[in-house]
């Protein structure tokens, strides 16, 4: 029983003990009736503090009681000597206690049985709003289910679809319709793919990203500082959001490899948040194995055609395949509005083979130049570039090539 309960009962019993012997006193004939007085007032009082407070309180409110009747008795008779020794009076005492005891027990059972159902009741709606959640989940895997593409009814059509588009021997085409699948099989809202530098492997560098940009948009990655994308690249392996303590990891991530070496990184940073799952997860990875496949199928046949894309042992590409690279990034910009940078220089007091080593120096290995011999000029390309660098790229081309070049177009 807290203090305040304490407080109240002896308050209470005190002050109805004070009125019934007032009344008595001020309104009966005898005083002397208030011995005997039937049913006794001070029964009463005790039995409904005991029935308000329970036992304990009910054990005290009697003993006060039982103060107070002693206090009539003495004040009528004289003495107390024989207030204990005739039963017409201490039956009045015994009953002060009895009522108050019995009806104690009776409010602490009720308390007791109230709290077990109270209890009963927290428990049942604890385990109805367990069983709400996991019915919600039931009804979300369900409809996630009904969605799946493995083992639906038309899941050999939709997997020989995704098969379909990475069909392509451009690697930039791979690269351009896995944005595509994504988004569509997945519900991928932002996509990004970021390549291993071949400069320096520790960099990835953006080279393609869909959707709207969470966060800072970071366009180089230092794996160094990072421990789930540097197990990415170094072990090859696929990570979620939740696998590493990185606040700004991706929700998905995985590997392209080539040749066993991991030359590329997907990842998913923004999805429908009802088809984030497990499963979702497995069919990513799946994507990605086979977008790896289509990548190293299109390298090797890039490889084996080198010589016919590129100006003899340069690094120049040919101007007919600048253009199909230029359509791809035209594409993406269109299809995914992704920025790049498409810059012309005319050369003036320089052959492009002097300059060759100096732009395949200061450009990202995710960059292109071209050589047009028609017009004597240098076409550079670069991906997932802003407008707001160019006056910082510009500068950096003029000042690396001696400002033998005039920039034509921009």
């Amino acid at each position: 029983m807290n203090r305040k309960k304490f407080f109240y009962g002896i308050l209470e019993v005190n002050i109805f003990c004070l009125i019934v012997i007032v009344f008595f006193y001020t309104f009966a004939q005898t005083p002397v009736n208030l011995l005997t007085a039937s049913p006794h007032p001070f029964i009463i009082i005790a039995a409904i503090i005991g029935l308000r407070y329970g036992n304990y309180m009910g054990i005290i409110s009697a003993t006060i009681c039982s103060l107070y009747y002693g206090f009539v008795y003495q004040d009528q008779v004289g003495e107390l000597v024989t207030l204990l020794g005739e039963l017409q009076y201490y039956k009045y005492i015994l009953a002060i206690y009895w009522g108050a005891i019995i009806l104690g027990i009776f409010k602490d059972n009720y308390e007791v049985v109230t709290q077990r159902l109270n209890n009963r009741i927290i428990i049942m709606e604890t385990g109805l709003e367990k069983l709400g959640r996991r019915y919600e989940e039931s009804i979300a895997v369900n409809t996630d289910l009904k969605k799946q593409i493995i083992g639906a009814e038309h899941s050999i059509l939709s997997l020989y679809e995704i098969a379909s588009n990475l069909d392509s021997l451009d690697p930039e085409s791979v690269f351009t319709d896995t944005m595509g699948i994504l988004k569509r099989f997945i519900h991928a809202s932002t996509v990004s793919i970021y390549t291993v530098d071949k400069k320096n492997p520790d960099l990835l560098r953006l080279k393609l990203r869909m959707g709207d940009i969470h966060g800072d948009d970071i366009r180089t990655i230092d794996i160094l500082h990072s421990d789930g994308y540097r197990r990415i690249v170094k072990n090859g392996e696929t990570l979620k959001w939740n696998d590493t303590s990185e606040t700004s990891f991706p929700l998905m991530s995985a590997p392209i490899k080539h040749d066993d070496e991991v030359i590329a990184i997907i990842n998913i940073e923004d999805m429908d948040f009802d088809v984030l799952s497990e499963y979702a997860f497995n069919l990513f990875k799946v994507i990605v194995e086979w977008v790896s496949k289509s990548i190293a199928q299109a390298i090797y046949v890039e490889q084996q055609l080198k010589e016919g894309k590129y100006l003899g042992d340069t690094n120049y590409l040919k101007f007919h395949e600048f253009e199909s690279r230029l359509a791809q990034e035209v594409r993406r910009k269109e299809e995914f509005e992704l920025d790049f940078l498409y810059l012309k220089y005319k050369l003036s007091d320089v052959s492009f083979e002097e300059i060759h080593d100096y732009m395949s120096m200061f450009l990202r290995s995710v960059d292109v130049f071209s050589f047009e011999t028609r017009n004597n000029e240098i076409h550079i390309l670069l991906p997932a570039t802003p407008p707001s660098a160019f006056t910082m790229i510009n500068e950096r081309v003029l000042k690396s090539l001696d400002y033998k070049v005039t920039l034509v177009q921009s």
